[in-house]
């Protein structure tokens, strides 16, 4: 009975280590509805619409706090909340919303512009609002690459487009769009995937990343777009720069694995980088530290009563496969010539030398032939008598 007391004990602590704020529902802009069926509408007392908790009568107006493309959570009133399987039967009070409207109620405008891709295979809607009963006012087809200014949710949840297809709204959830990112992760062990076995200490930097409720960021690896989980993923670890000392000696091992190859060790009292950390579960004292040290890399343990973080550090990119672009030397001054150019160019000039050297072979042929036959005819000529005498 004690032993079965403890687990509840130890399931009842672990508890706030697994739920968080930030895995709540999507924050959405709300929005009004009206009720335009003759007959009202029904609502429901949870999400699985399954018990009727009250009706709602024609031109009655109510508030969707709330949405998904499986229900949609309503408030009546001052306090009155419910749920609807659809809005079928109701009506929007206004047709669209433009982001200046709900500046800093609901919309929020970025600093500068930002990079998103449509990454749904039957590509995205564009809405007149950012909620899904807003009117499509356009379509992007997968791989439309645009940029946003102004999201609506207390994390982007819809951003807001102009394109030639239309302007307005586009719904991010689902992975249907990804934003441009571009943080750097580190593979803690071999991962199997559809480009293949990423090999641990692989250092990857992210293209784009999903909704923060969809976990995800898509990375290239070998060449090959992939996606992989990026929040709470026991693989794939953020690289953040820190400087850290340990009261004792660390071994530094070559993978995360501990019993893995020795690769260096850091003295006690000595200040090292880590780059990324792991832990079983949020609340542990101990895990892992992916650090650097000497130019050595690797993972050493991290009990965060004998390691501490002395504050934040500048790290170069992990990425190996990062091409730096090579910087352009200062072009060496040429000699002016005192020649005056031809003003030909030299495919111009290496024809004419063609045709004139070709011009020079051709009369010599012609020179040579003549010389021949001019002395051919000279032997030919008859002897005249003024010659015949000579000759007696």
């Amino acid at each position: 009975m004690k032993k079965i007391l403890s687990v509840l004990v130890l399931l009842l602590l672990l508890i706030p280590f697994s739920v968080r704020a930030d895995m709540g529902a999507p924050d959405v802009k709300s929005y009004d509805l009206q009720v335009t069926n003759p007959d009202g509408v029904n609502y429901y007392t949870d999400n699985t619409c399954s018990e009727v908790k009250g009706h709602l009568d024609k031109d009655a107006t109510v508030t969707v706090v709330y949405e998904s493309s499986e229900f949609f959570n309503i408030k009546i009133g001052d306090s009155e909340t419910g749920f609807l399987k659809s809005i079928d039967g109701l009506s929007l009070l206004k047709d669209s919303l433009s982001p200046e409207e709900a500046l800093g109620q609901g919309v929020e405008k970025l600093d500068t512009k930002q990079k998103a891709i449509v990454y749904a295979d039957d590509g995205v809607d564009i809405l007149s609002g950012p909620a899904l009963a807003y009117k499509k006012s356009g379509h992007l087809k997968k791989g439309t690459e645009v940029e946003y200014e102004y999201y609506a949710g207390h994390e982007p949840v819809y951003i807001y487009v102009e394109t030639k297809e239309g302007n307005g709204w586009l719904n991010i959830l689902e992975k249907k769009v990804l934003l441009e990112y571009t943080e750097e992760y580190i593979i803690k062990n071999d991962i199997d995937t559809t480009c293949g076995t990423i090999p641990a200490n692989t250092a990857l930097k992210a293209k784009y990343k999903t909704d923060q409720w969809s976990h995800s960021a898509l990375f290239t690896y070998n060449g090959c777009e992939v996606m992989l989980g990026i929040f709470r993923d026991p693989t794939t670890l953020l690289i953040r720069g820190g400087k850290y000392s340990s009261s004792t000696e660390q071994t530094i091992h070559k993978t995360a694995d501990q019993s893995s190859e020795v690769v260096g060790t850091i003295p006690a009292s000595t200040e090292f980088i880590g780059m990324a950390s792991y832990f079983e579960y949020e609340g542990a004292d101990t895990g892992l530290l992916y650090v650097e040290y000497n130019d050595v890399k690797g993972w050493i343990t991290y009990d965060q009563q004998i390691v501490s973080y002395l504050g934040e550090a500048e790290i170069k990119s992990q990425v190996t496969d990062v091409v730096e672009p090579k910087k352009e030397e200062p072009k060496k001054e040429e000699k002016k010539e005192t020649k005056k150019s031809s003003g030909l160019s030299g495919d111009t000039i290496v024809l004419i030398s063609v045709i004139g050297g070709a011009s020079v072979a051709l009369a010599a042929i012609v020179t040579i032939v003549l010389v021949n036959k001019k002395k051919k005819n000279k032997k030919e000529e008859p002897v005249t008598e003024t010659e015949e005498k000579k000759e007696e």
